[in-house]
């Protein structure tokens, strides 16, 4: 399966399609022109399920039937704010997209945001909570390695720049639990250089560990 977005000169705008090959790279199954004049932002293809993100100004997400490969359909959509640049899914349901906000004319390329969907009924996808933080960004906006999930404690995590009186380098922890974002832990990377960016987090046991180019960090996860 590919998710695809090429410009048509046809109709003078960007195409976005999801097409279904076989083991020989033969085409057997096409859904085109799923978001006319917008772009694949993200995508996540999950057994017969597939979700897509696609963007001009607001953030659709379309829910996919993929289980005849010869005949992909699109079968439910949410319209929002921005866009979902990853997606990840959390269980029980449920899909994180991490990107940025918004309003109904543009993205904000300087606010992060995570949204949880509810996709329990993939006709009918939901956003059922976010967390946003202004003037900050993250290396999970660009790299899945960057972002991390934590099933045995619900727990997401991802890197964070934040720019306000100076960079901040962070790690977040947010509790996905009851179907929301229930709580967030915010551990400050500390960094004897100023150029010391910060790459990655992970965790053992109840330790979670910040790592970049200069330092490892050690937090205890009980404790912000």
């Amino acid at each position: 399966r590919v998710a695809t977005t090429y410009y048509s000169y046809k109709h003078d705008v960007d195409v976005s399609s999801v097409y279904v090959l076989n083991k020989n790279l033969e085409l057997i199954g096409a859904l085109e022109d799923i978001a006319y004049d917008e772009q694949v932002k993200s995508v996540r293809f999950m057994g017969d399920t597939g979700y897509i993100v696609t963007f001009r100004n607001t953030d659709p997400l379309f829910t996919l039937d993929l289980s005849d490969p010869t005949a992909p359909k699109a079968i439910g959509e949410v319209k929002l704010p921005g866009f979902s640049s990853y997606l990840h899914p959390v269980g029980d349901g449920l899909v994180v997209g991490i990107g940025y906000d918004g309003d109904d004319e543009n993205a904000d390329f300087n606010s992060l945001k995570v949204s949880l969907f509810d996709v329990s009924d993939p006709k009918n996808p939901k956003e059922v909570d976010t967390f946003v933080l202004k003037n900050a960004t993250s290396t999970a906006l660009y790299n899945h390695k960057a972002f991390i999930y934590y099933p045995q404690e619900n727990l997401i995590g991802f890197p964070v720049e934040h720019y306000e009186n100076g960079a901040v380098f962070s790690y977040k922890l947010l509790k996905i639990e009851n179907r929301v974002i229930e709580s967030h832990l915010g551990y400050v990377h500390r960094t004897d250089r100023s150029t010391g960016m910060l790459f990655r987090g992970t965790y053992i046991g109840d330790k979670l560990y910040t790592v970049d180019s200069y330092n490892v960090c050690e937090f205890d996860i009980a404790t912000a």
